[in-house]
């Protein structure tokens, strides 16, 4: 709803701003919300717990492309911003763009971003 790091909150708040967000997304479309991301792409486990109570999955801002494996509560995605361009975005799933995310990876955590940023 306010759209806070989730981290930093109470487990009672935590389940008031999904339950509440939820709630306003379904009256404005409709149609339930199933999906989720991380506010700030910020969770923890605490949180994770409380997303999979109410949703499917949920995507963290981490610079990375989905694997089989993956935690479905805790989805890398890929920022459109990454793949403006028609040659990037054709070479998604290349290793070339591998190494491409991985080196804007290192920048962040260079800059010290967390994770999840």
């Amino acid at each position: 709803v306010t759209h806070p790091d989730l981290t930093r909150l109470s487990r009672e708040e935590v389940e008031r701003e999904l339950r509440d967000s939820s709630a306003e997304i379904e009256s404005r479309t409709g149609s339930p919300a199933m999906h989720f991301c991380y506010p700030y792409g910020r969770w923890s486990p605490a949180v994770r717990a409380v997303v999979c109570r109410h949703y499917r999955a949920a995507c963290t801002t981490s610079a990375r492309t989905i694997t089989a494996t993956a935690d479905r509560f805790a989805l890398p995605r890929v920022d459109v911003h990454y793949v403006r361009q028609p040659a990037r975005f054709r070479s998604l799933f290349s290793r070339r763009f591998a190494v491409y995310l991985g080196t804007r990876r290192l920048i962040r955590r260079l800059r010290g971003a967390p994770e999840g940023s």
